[in-house]
């Protein structure tokens, strides 16, 4: 369900021509050189990402040393 979800927001964004500050859409833009899309990425482009990047390894970090492992 979420990776649905995730697929139909980027797509909105896409169809909006905001696709580089869609942490998840980053990468495909990056890929696409800004051909299909027509997206170029800023700096605040790479900001999202790596917060998201930042954010989900410190969220792993704490699940781990906080879960129930015996």
């Amino acid at each position: 369900g979420f990776v649905i979800l995730t697929i139909a927001v980027t797509e909105i964004f896409a169809l909006l021509g905001h696709t580089q500050f869609i942490p998840w859409a980053i990468p495909l833009v990056v890929l696409d050189g800004g051909g299909l899309t027509g997206a170029s990425l800023g700096m605040a482009s790479y900001f999202i990402y790596a917060l998201a990047v930042f954010v989900g390894l410190f969220g792993t970090l704490v699940w781990w040393s906080r879960a129930d492992q015996k």
